[in-house]
């Protein structure tokens, strides 16, 4: 399933954790990185990896990003892997996203997460698992409060 999914990534200043991420990403054929103006090293480090086209954008709302970045870059496939910059990729996660056969009705994967502060690992969250892996053309994003929401129109899994 991994020839079938492009990785996105939002960034602004990002240069402690763009690199890390995107390393992370050496099986994607396509990532895409949609940059607010960084004023920082974001944007060399992300030239550094073929596989990656960067579109800088002014920032506005957490929705118009996510929304230019999945519908506006060229995407060729259907679905997307929705990231943040300091996300952490582990190769389990990895290993297990390609090993996903997903049927038609299938519209999205939720993701749960593990939250640390200065490298240590918070015993407990608050946040219920997000839709990070999911197909473009079934997904609509729109504003919630200070950030975005992702609503999927199909079976989540």
């Amino acid at each position: 399933m991994l020839d079938q999914i492009t990785p996105v990534v939002l960034t602004f200043n990002e240069a402690p954790n763009i690199g890390r991420v995107l390393e992370r990403l050496a099986w994607a054929k396509d990532v895409v990185v949609v940059d607010s103006l960084s004023t920082d090293d974001t944007l060399d480090i992300v030239g550094r990896f073929p596989n990656v086209r960067v579109f800088e954008r002014v920032f506005d709302s957490h929705s118009d990003q996510w929304r230019f970045a999945i519908q506006d870059t060229g995407i060729e496939t259907d679905w997307v892997m929705r990231l943040d910059a300091d996300y952490i990729l582990p190769p389990e996660t990895v290993d297990e996203i390609a090993a996903l056969a997903p049927d038609e009705a299938t519209a999205g994967y939720l993701s749960r997460f593990v939250y640390c502060v200065h490298g240590r690992r918070l015993r407990a969250t608050l946040y219920p698992p997000r839709p990070r892996l999911f197909r473009r053309s079934r997904a609509r994003i729109y504003q919630d409060g200070h950030t975005d929401e992702v609503a999927l129109d199909g079976a989540v899994r």
